[in-house]
């Protein structure tokens, strides 16, 4: 749940510097319009993917949406949304090329404007396993899987710690999680690290503190 409350908020300050009351719904608020990205992914995305809706409709702040076919999308079809959650990748083999991702330019110019324009953006886990031949994409996404560079441990339960004063983490208190711990991910220049954990060799980690979550911003846009 901790873990979730920080996707949560994440997606609020997607959208807005002043992140507070995550969890509230008043009548005089407007909900946030999600879509999330699905359909394809290294981890069980049809599992995963419901269970994110889930979290969010009963949250009270997000109407939310799912696409399978994220490759199709126009500026038209997202003119709708306020969010894209990225639970989506084309990810084989942290050691192989990923598979081409088979989206037209026209797709990838609808994605990366929605957010230039203003909107959010959020990818969560390996949801920033994704075009590694777009340089525009890496910078929006801000903390991304290098090939040959980020890996992981084993699953395991380690500390979550947030750090700084940016609205998303601003007041949130250390937390335990069980998951894959990424290390040396690609941190984009610019990016703000939210939270940090320590990844220990016994795990099979880097025997250091590492980088679990940024933010950052594309033109008018923000994405955690």
């Amino acid at each position: 749940m901790a873990r979730f409350v920080l996707i949560l908020v994440g997606l609020i300050g997607a959208m807005s510097a002043a992140a507070a009351e995550p969890g509230a719904a008043r009548a005089d608020r407007p909900k946030i319009h999600v879509l999330i990205l699905s359909g394809a992914n290294n981890h069980n995305w049809r599992a995963t993917t419901p269970v994110l809706k889930k979290l969010l409709e009963g949250a009270g702040r997000f109407d939310v949406q799912v696409t399978e076919t994220p490759g199709e999308v126009t500026a038209e079809s997202l003119k709708p949304f306020d969010v894209i959650l990225s639970n989506w990748n084309t990810f084989t083999s942290r050691n192989a090329p990923p598979r081409d991702a088979k989206w037209s330019e026209a797709a990838k110019l609808a994605y990366i404007n929605f957010v230039k324009s203003g909107k959010g953006h959020v990818a969560v886990h390996a949801g920033s396993a994704s075009f590694y031949e777009w340089p525009e994409y890496q910078q929006m996404v801000m903390g991304t899987f290098k090939i040959g560079q980020t890996s992981h441990g084993k699953y395991h339960e380690f500390e979550v710690k947030p750090t700084g004063n940016h609205p998303i983490v601003a007041g949130m208190s250390p937390f335990k999680t069980i998951d894959e711990l990424y290390h040396g991910p690609a941190i984009q220049d610019g990016a703000i690290v939210l939270a940090k954990a320590f990844s220990s060799k016994e795990s099979g980690g880097s025997g250091k503190e590492e980088s679990i979550a940024v933010a950052g911003s594309l033109g008018a846009g923000r994405s955690v």
